[in-house]
């Protein structure tokens, strides 16, 4: 359907406000008419020109058409579609296109300012804009260097009168105010209020809208932007108004489909085609919707391949969030923080992804505690904020030798360690068994792992991870005694740590002279004397096999404890289980 034009007295007018000087990188594109501007035109319109001039030709209704790679403009953006090139167009903005936009955290993504009520509109150009699938081309026509690309979000608000910026007033009657309110220059209604204003209506003060059609106007019927919602495409739109408190009649159409920004992306990668454009790579977590690109022109993405169904396809799912703490989150991030719980969290084994990222924990009878703890840091910022558009967060799934898998939950250091992650579990009275720490989107990450395992009054444990402690209750003795601390796995390297009951610590870094015997496989610390308690003995090292400890007396007949060089069955553990941790 070809719209309703202008008479030929108004043409001129209205064409100064819809040319356009379009240069590569930068679109000066024609801004809404507010008042003072509509007022002018009148004035000019009334006394006329004293040269007459050849009113140039009335815009016309635009449909998708294609072009071949000859007819690509530089500073143009299109759709590639096999050898087709469809243009994205541009008709109304309400904006500065020469001002850079930013996110509501004056960064290059994120949601836009609702304030800055950005909008683009079309009344000629709405059905010249292109479908872009995610399997199409994106390019760009370019004579200098290929700048960044800004790709703002629109909503389609629909079609509507022309006019923006409407609120109500206190008494709740819907008004277009003249310094919150703007026409689209192109609209129909433009060509009623210059009739008003001709008539001798003071319209400078703005008006009120009661009613379309004999429908009754109120807040209820204003979308975001202040844009009168639910009208049909090119429907006649009668309007009651009230100039001060004189009812006139504004006879318009809704001939202006209108758009309002609410999310912002900011990109920098492409490629060079032989063919002599610039091929602009579509962000694989870009949503579907409506996109102005650069502010140069306006396409409608879907993200699907072409001859998928859209049917279903929300053109409104944002994005960008609000976090609890005010801080702009990605729809990943999002669903992380709102489907976090305090704690670790029991899962479906069923429902894991296999990964061939896994540590393995041994453990026997005598371990009566293990303790997992976890940090973890991105190579880069970069790989975070990839991490954060697509969704691939790291990962931890702790597998019982039972079968029950449990999710370590993450927190986030703070000042100068909000860059760390960190990820503990502890399990009391720990079932006998391999114990695995799987992990899931550990690609791009630093890592460093720590496992405790705890034994109670035993004399032995597997130590499979890198560190493992053990208790052992000791009698008071007045003589020098030997603690006798031996691994299965003699080529790996350890460091012993012996804490006694009143807290006096015996190691080789803090106490040499008491290392009696340091060997592969084996450390020796002599006590000069025993208190009567609980000694902890701490052992440093990965994968040390079964770790066996021993007491002697030094310098008198007294049997030692434990043979510490018989792995034979003891309450520990069986010959069995240590050929199973080999």
């Amino acid at each position: 359907m070809t719209k309703k034009c202008y008479p030929q007295k108004f043409s001129r007018i209205t064409c100064q406000y819809i040319l356009r000087e379009k240069t590569e990188g930068t679109i000066m594109q024609k801004k809404y008419l507010y008042l003072a501007s509509l007022l002018a035109l009148t004035a000019i319109a009334a006394t006329g020109c004293k040269k007459k001039e050849e009113a140039p030709a009335m815009p016309t209704e635009q449909t998708l058409t294609a072009v071949t790679v000859n007819d690509l403009q530089a500073g143009s953006y299109y759709v590639k579609n096999a050898g087709d090139f469809y243009e994205l167009p541009l008709e109304g903005i309400s904006f500065d296109a020469t001002k850079a936009v930013t996110s509501t955290d004056d960064t290059g993504n994120g949601m836009t300012r609702s304030e800055e009520n950005r909008i683009v509109d079309y009344v000629y150009k709405d059905g010249a804009i292109p479908t872009m699938y995610k399997n199409d081309q994106l390019v760009f026509k370019s004579n200098g260097n290929v700048p960044s690309f800004v790709w703002e979000r629109f909503i389609d608000q629909g079609y509507s009168l022309g006019v923006y910026g409407l609120s109500a007033n206190s008494a709740g009657k819907v008004q277009f105010s003249q310094d919150k309110s703007g026409c689209e220059a192109n609209s129909s209604i433009v060509q009623a209020l210059m009739a008003q204003q001709q008539a001798g209506y003071d319209i400078s003060n703005g008006f009120v809208i009661d009613k379309i059609n004999g429908t009754s106007i109120t807040k209820d019927n204003l979308r975001t932007g202040g844009i009168v919602a639910g009208l049909t495409k090119d429907a006649v739109a009668n309007c009651d108004a009230y100039i001060g408190t004189t009812l006139v009649s504004i006879n318009a159409t809704a001939d202006t489909q209108m758009f309002t920004s609410f999310e912002l992306y900011t990109t920098e990668d492409y490629s060079n085609s032989p063919d002599g454009y610039a091929i602009v790579t579509i962000p694989d977590y870009l949503k579907s919707g409506y996109y102005l690109i650069n502010n140069a022109g306006l396409v409608k993405y879907y993200d699907v391949e072409r001859g998928g169904s859209t049917g279903d396809i929300d053109m409104t799912e944002p994005y960008y969030y609000t976090g609890k703490d005010g801080k702009t989150l990605t729809y990943y991030e999002y669903q992380e923080e709102t489907g976090k719980t305090n704690g670790n969290t029991e899962v479906q084994a069923s429902t894991l992804e296999a990964t061939n990222d896994v540590i393995t924990l041994n453990t026997d009878s005598s371990q009566n505690a293990l303790n997992f703890s976890i940090s973890y840091q991105y190579h880069t910022p970069e790989d975070e904020t990839k991490a954060k558009q697509h969704g691939n967060f790291p990962k931890i799934v702790m597998m019982s030798p039972t079968g029950t898998a449990t999710q370590l939950a993450m927190t986030q250091g703070s000042g100068d360690e909000s860059d760390m992650y960190y990820a503990t579990a502890t399990i009391d009275g720990a079932v006998a068994g391999s114990w695995e720490l799987r992990f899931y989107n550990f690609e791009d990450i630093y890592r460093t792992i720590s496992t405790d395992v705890s034994s109670g009054n035993a004399k032995s444990y597997i130590q499979s991870g890198s560190h493992g402690s053990l208790n052992i209750y000791l009698e008071a003795s007045d003589v020098q005694n030997d603690i006798t601390v031996t691994w299965q796995n003699k080529d790996h390297a350890a460091k012993v740590e012996i804490v006694t009951p009143s807290g006096e610590r015996y190691s080789e870094e803090a106490t040499p002279s008491n290392l009696f015997v340091n060997e592969y496989g084996k450390q020796v610390f002599r006590l000069p004397r025993l208190e009567a308690g609980n000694y902890t003995i701490n052992v440093n090292g990965s994968d040390l096999g079964r770790v066996w400890v021993d007491n002697t007396q030094v310098g008198t007949d007294a049997a030692p404890v434990a043979d510490a060089a018989q792995p034979a069955e003891t309450e520990a553990g069986t010959e069995a289980e240590t050929q199973a941790a080999q």
